[in-house]
């Protein structure tokens, strides 16, 4: 299936600001002195860098004008495909959605009374297939080690549970591999009316914070530009 151009838009911009600060969770930097060392301290520098990579910052007001980048969020070639998304208001949305799932994260959102905001990313029809073929790869092979398990319950098979059971983890390590490599994750701040997107294309980027600039310049026009 491939995606197809919306009429919303995106704006973004590499994280500089002052008030981006407070979102320096989202870089893939462990702030010294978070941990002490040891095992845990590796496994949080592990699961931070996950969501590490390139960070730009969607506008609102740009997203509900039909303002969007034209380049790949991902290859950061020029494209006129489009997909939508769901930005939430969860801290570490980014890695919720890398470890859990966006459908996870959206019913955590729900769960939460938190307010979210629909997106609509640019990519390119190569991109989509990667990640749509590796979110494939990874579905297959829970369904079957799930209906492994199931009949090594049915049938108190100890051997089958075993394998499904490997074959369960296996696959939740591979969607994570995919989300992580071939997707971005998505996070709104509503007090800024912003979304953070972690893991773009440097291309994606570069647009991203042109139309930035531009967006702040019309802010402060008076009387405001079309």
């Amino acid at each position: 299936m491939s995606p197809r151009r919306g009429g919303h838009s995106i704006r973004f911009r590499q994280r500089q600001s002052p008030d981006s600060a407070e979102d320096a969770d989202v870089s893939g930097r462990v702030p010294p002195g978070t941990t002490s060392g040891g095992t845990f301290d590796h496994v949080v520098r592990l699961l931070q860098r996950l969501d590490g990579g390139r960070v730009a910052v969607l506008r609102g007001a740009d997203q509900r004008a039909g303002r969007s980048p034209l380049r790949c969020v991902k290859t950061g070639e020029p494209t006129d495909g489009a997909t939508h998304m769901r930005a939430v208001a969860l801290d570490r949305a980014g890695l919720v959605q890398v470890l859990a799932g966006y459908g996870v994260a959206r019913l955590a959102t729900a769960a939460l009374s938190r307010p979210s905001l629909d997106v609509v990313l640019a990519v390119s029809p190569l991109a989509w297939r990667r990640w749509q073929r590796a979110l494939l790869v990874a579905i297959t092979i829970g369904a079957a080690g799930a209906g492994l398990v199931a009949f090594g319950v049915a049938a108190a098979a100890v051997p089958a549970i075993s394998l499904g059971a490997v074959m369960l983890a296996g696959s939740w390590v591979l969607r994570a591999r995919a989300a992580h490599h071939w997707w971005v994750g998505v996070r709104f701040r509503p007090e800024h009316d912003e979304v953070i997107l972690s893991r773009v294309s440097s291309g994606f980027d570069d647009d991203a914070r042109r139309l930035f600039t531009r967006s702040v310049a019309r802010q402060r026009a008076w009387p405001p530009r079309p």
